[in-house]
């Protein structure tokens, strides 16, 4: 039997062109109202779409609308990656 479970990584961390599913949302206070009100809660997928040159902000889609996340924001969110189907 093989052990499927990978370790969740920061969203920050997130390669370009996947999908994630948001695992736990860790920051408090303003800035996880504000993922909040993007829509990046437990249960949700994202895409990285694109990262600026020096990684920061980050370029997600987020039910179907694209939005941007400092790194500082991106690394307080735990995903895993969402199998290529």
């Amino acid at each position: 039997m093989t052990n499927d479970l990978k370790k969740p990584l920061q969203l920050s961390d997130a390669k370009i062109g996947k999908v994630y599913k948001i695992i736990k949302v860790t920051c408090k206070g303003f800035v996880k109202k504000r993922l909040s009100d993007f829509g990046i809660i437990p249960g949700m997928t994202v895409k990285v779409m694109n990262r600026a040159p020096l990684g920061d902000p980050l370029e997600l889609q987020v039910r179907g609308y694209p939005i941007s996340l400092r790194a500082n924001e991106a690394s307080c969110v735990l995903v895993e990656e969402v199998p290529e189907k």
